[in-house]
């Protein structure tokens, strides 16, 4: 049942063991009727150096939600985005200000995301998250985000 599964994604959520992101639109009837993604919250996460011990595909996941938990703790809205293939790993706004955020972990992937959501939102900047520069973005994400953005 959608209810009850809902019931404990909240439940989870209110003990800050995951966030659920909504889609970013600006009509606030897509933004509920899309599916969430959701986000873990673990603190265990903070430590990058074990992203070496998985797989391509786990370190790409994992540092996805690296990123992720360092964009909630900024207590702006955090949002995704997608529209049939594209997709835009997080979307942040805060007050009139909006980033496009894409997160790489190593792995070659397209930033075709990026291109197609700037070009529905124009006003929006456009960042890139790498292992590389994740250590200045820890620091002060929204710095980050105002430095290294296009």
């Amino acid at each position: 049942n959608v209810e009850v599964i809902k019931y404990y994604l909240s439940l989870y959520e209110g003990a800050f063991l995951i966030k659920i992101l909504e889609k970013f639109s600006s009509k606030s009837h897509l933004r509920k009727a899309s599916s969430p993604k959701i986000l873990p919250l673990a603190p265990c996460l903070s430590y990058l150096h074990v992203l070496d011990s998985y797989t391509p595909d786990e370190q790409e996941r994992v540092f996805e939600a690296l990123v992720g938990s360092q964009l909630i703790r900024t207590d702006h809205q955090v949002y995704y985005w997608r529209e049939r293939n594209d997709e835009v790993d997080f979307v942040l706004q805060a007050g009139r200000k909006i980033w496009a955020i894409e997160v790489k972990s190593g792995r070659n992937k397209s930033s075709r995301g990026l291109e197609r959501f700037k070009s529905r939102f124009p006003e929006a900047r456009l960042a890139i998250v790498t292992k590389e520069l994740y250590p200045q973005f820890e620091a002060d994400p929204i710095d980050f985000l105002e430095r290294f953005s296009a």
